[in-house]
C-alpha cells in the first residue's frame, strides 16, 4: 500500500493526510509499513484530516475544563409510561440487534465511570447521563453551552445508502440513546447526524465516539456523510470515532488507558497509540479490537513557518 509514497515516507517523521474516497472508510494509518511490519503510525506521527486546509491552522494541544460523559444508557426506559416499539423506517429491524431492540451493553458504564473519575483527578467538571438520563434530549442541551468534552458510549448504526442518495444519508447515521426501545415524539432515543449538525457544539475540543460503526457512512460526492460530517458541522475540532463493529469490554479497556494517557499529558494521537499498543500486548493482538479506532483532526503542534528575515 505505501510503495508508491515511500519515497516520501522514508524522510518524514509527521505525515497527513486527507483520505478520499473509499479511504474514509478504512483504517490505513494502521496499514504495515517498512521492514518491520509495523503500522505505520506506531511508527510516524500520522494525522488524519478532515481537509487539507487543517494543514495550515493551529491545532495545538487540547485542554478540556469540562466534560460530558454518556453511558450505561437504559434503552428500555422501563419507567416510563410509553413502552411502544417504534416502527418507523430508522428502527426498523435493519438497525435492531434483535427482535426486542438495542440490548444493554454493560461495560459503557464501568467505561464512563472510569473515565469520570480519571478527569475528576484533573478537576475538570464532569456531568455524567447514565440510564434513563442519557436521552436525546439530554445531548441536544449541549446546544450553544461549550462543552469542552463529550464521550459517548453506546451503540452506533447507519444504513449505506447509494452515492445518488447521499445528501439523505444523514438521516441513516446515528447514535442509540436511552429510550430508543421506547418511542416519544421529537425525541426516539435515535441522535441522527442531520440532527447534530443544526446544533453549536463549536466550544467542544473533541468528541469521543465509543461505539461501532461511528466514522462510517455513505460516500459522495463531497466526501463521506455521516456522523463524522454531523459533528464537524456542529464545530467539534477532533473525534475519535470507530470505522467497523467493536467489542464493548475492550472498548472500555483501551478508553480507560486512552484517558490516562491524556491526563499524564500525551497528546489525543499519543494517547490512542498507547493504548492500541496496550491492548496489543495484553492479550488483543488481532487488530479487530484496535484498530478500528481512528483519530480525525486530532491536537498537534503548530508547523513552523519559514522567518520573513
Amino acid at each position: 500500500f505505501w510503495k508508491a509514497l515511500d519515497e516520501y515516507i522514508s524522510k518524514a517523521d509527521t505525515i497527513y493526510f486527507s483520505p478520499d474516497g473509499i479511504l474514509h472508510q478504512l483504517p490505513v494509518e494502521y496499514l504495515p509499513y517498512g521492514a518491520g511490519n509495523l503500522p505505520l503510525a506506531f511508527q510516524k506521527a500520522v494525522y488524519r484530516l478532515s481537509s487539507t486546509k487543517e494543514i495550515a491552522l493551529d491545532r495545538a494541544s487540547l485542554n478540556y475544563s469540562s466534560a460530558a460523559l454518556f453511558g450505561g444508557l437504559d434503552y428500555e426506559m422501563a419507567s416510563t409510561k410509553v413502552r411502544n416499539i417504534v416502527s418507523t423506517d430508522y428502527n426498523s429491524g435493519k438497525f435492531r440487534n434483535g427482535q426486542n431492540g438495542y440490548h444493554e451493553l454493560p461495560y459503557t458504564l464501568n467505561e464512563v465511570n472510569n473515565v469520570n473519575s480519571l478527569l475528576k483527578e484533573k478537576k475538570i467538571k464532569t456531568n455524567l447521563f447514565v440510564g434513563e438520563n442519557g436521552t436525546e434530549k439530554q445531548f441536544r442541551a449541549l446546544d450553544g453551552k461549550a462543552v469542552s468534552l463529550i464521550h459517548i458510549a453506546t451503540h452506533g448504526d447507519y444504513k449505506e445508502l447509494k452515492q445518488r442518495e447521499a445528501d439523505d444519508a444523514m438521516k441513516h447515521c446515528f447514535l442509540i440513546m436511552s429510550g430508543a426501545n421506547a418511542t416519544e415524539e421529537n425525541n426516539d432515543g435515535l441522535l441522527r447526524a442531520d440532527e447534530i449538525s443544526t446544533l453549536n457544539l463549536r466550544g467542544c475540543r473533541m468528541v469521543v465516539l465509543s461505539a461501532c460503526n461511528t466514522g462510517q457512512g455513505t460516500l459522495g460526492a463531497d466526501g463521506l456523510f455521516g456522523l463524522q460530517r454531523g459533528f464537524k458541522n456542529a464545530g467539534v475540532q477532533t473525534i475519535l470515532m470507530t470505522l467497523s463493529a467493536v467489542d464493548d469490554q475492550v472498548s472500555m479497556l483501551l478508553m480507560t488507558k486512552f484517558y490516562e494517557n491524556i491526563i499524564s499529558g500525551l497528546s489525543e494521537r499519543q494517547a490512542l497509540i498507547k493504548a492500541q499498543q496496550y491492548l496489543r500486548e495484553n492479550g488483543y493482538a488481532d487488530s479487530k479490537y484496535w484498530a478500528p479506532f481512528i483519530l480525525l483532526d486530532a491536537g498537534r503542534s503548530p508547523i513552523p513557518h519559514p522567518s520573513k528575515s
